[in-house]
């Protein structure tokens, strides 16, 4: 749909809850308050966040969390870059 885009793979890590609660920018509140009643909010608790696919757009933003249309999959026009 535009020039210069591209898929990328953002690998799962871990990051200590204190830095979620207090580094994540627009947090929804109830989550802050799940990770209160079930983690706490210190350097030493750690949530996991999974693997997630992103797109770099032409508009040069990057898309957290893409997901490929099935026109996207069945494309012949995919090309991997090393």
């Amino acid at each position: 749909n535009g020039k210069g885009m591209f898929i990328f793979m953002c690998p799962e890590d871990c990051f200590s809850t204190e830095k979620v609660v207090n580094h994540v920018k627009s947090l929804p509140e109830s989550f802050k308050k799940w990770i209160a009643n079930n983690y706490g909010d210190s350097e030493i608790d750690k949530i996991k966040f999974t693997a997630y696919l992103c797109m770099k757009a032409a508009d040069d933003t990057v898309v957290n969390g893409w997901l490929a249309s099935q026109t996207d999959m069945l494309a012949n026009d995919w090309v991997i870059v090393e």
